[in-house]
């Protein structure tokens, strides 16, 4: 068993062939060279970092860690998120081959002056990278959702000839927002932790063609529909008012994707430090699934300046820093 790192130009057709056999082996759907390429490409530094696993000719394990610059303060330094794991099933009774890769991956990138590895984990990776990696929690993201045809939302099927009123009702709710956004419009308060925004960061994180994007005047939006088993979702991304979040920003994003698609709900997940009565805070207990972010310091010089980053209200992070689906 050999395990190699690779920066995502540097793997071959050959590589990438049998990456993609991996994956579509290892989890219930389909994906493509192609796909991937676009999800490793879409950052700041146009790349991403690969552990790569092979058994002879065989690549039996796979993760990746992509690249972003954060903020802490108003100080730069550079984050790696955990994504895109796989270990073909007639390997796993080795439990190390994934703290394997991960530790390829952090030798790899503590000479490329990373400070810290995050990661977004469903339940299973979430206690294996606890208990193998020494990652630790900081939070769970939440969710706030619109749910403009409640019925379906709520899968009461008999029901759905009701939607056309609960829709009406949330449209009149985002109007009144609306209407109010442009009297008092709060701003986003800063968080410690924070992507480093450029003026290309938009265009490069969201080039995939399942962003949508709007603009009215000096707000942006960016958004994705999905079809969640049924319930048509539409995800706000980011929003911005001359390069801030703001109530109206938000008002107008949602107005806009509630007016031009057909959609059953509107979520955006992520912290949210800004005052709005727009969107409702999902309690946990109504949650399709816990969102915990969590962290690994990597071997830096400079661990003081991270002592707060266990606390999720520092943070500003959301699906703008990582779309996992």
């Amino acid at each position: 068993m050999v395990i190699k790192v690779f920066k995502t130009f540097e793997l071959q057709d050959s590589d990438w062939i049998r990456i993609v056999s991996g994956f579509n082996r290892s989890f219930d759907r389909k994906t493509t060279k192609e796909r991937l390429l676009c999800f490793y490409q879409s950052n700041s530094f146009g790349y991403a970092y690969h552990a790569v696993c092979y058994e002879n000719d065989t690549v039996i394990g796979f993760t990746s860690i992509l690249p972003f610059q954060y903020l802490y303060k108003e100080r730069i330094f550079k984050a790696g998120i955990s994504c895109g794991s796989f270990v073909l099933k007639e390997f796993r009774y080795d439990a190390f081959i994934l703290k394997d890769m991960l530790d390829a991956l952090k030798t790899e990138c503590v000479k490329n002056d990373f400070s810290v590895f995050l990661g977004v984990p469903n339940k299973n990776a979430f206690n294996y990278l606890k208990t193998f990696s020494g990652f630790k929690l900081i939070g769970n993201l939440n969710y706030y959702a619109l749910p403009s045809k409640l019925l379906t939302v709520l899968r009461k099927d008999k029901f759905k000839f009701l939607n056309v009123i609960t829709s009406f009702c949330f449209h009149i709710h985002c109007f009144i927002n609306l209407i109010f956004s442009y009297i008092y419009n709060s701003k986003e308060k800063l968080s410690e932790y924070r992507l480093l925004i450029t003026d290309d960061f938009h265009k490069t994180r969201f080039s995939a063609s399942h962003y949508s994007y709007a603009e009215k005047g000096a707000i942006k939006c960016w958004y994705r529909i999905v079809d969640e088993a049924g319930i048509i979702t539409a995800y706000l991304m980011d929003f911005r008012e001359n390069s801030y979040r703001t109530n109206k920003a938000l008002c107008v994003s949602v107005w806009h994707i509630l007016n031009t698609e057909n959609v059953d709900m509107l979520l955006y997940v992520g912290t949210l430090r800004m005052k709005q009565g727009l969107l409702f805070k999902t309690p946990s207990r109504f949650q399709p699934k816990q969102l915990p972010l969590i962290y690994g310091l990597l071997e830096t010089d400079n661990k003081e300046q991270f002592d707060s980053m266990a606390n999720i209200k520092l943070w500003d992070f959301g699906l703008m820093n990582f779309d996992g689906r």
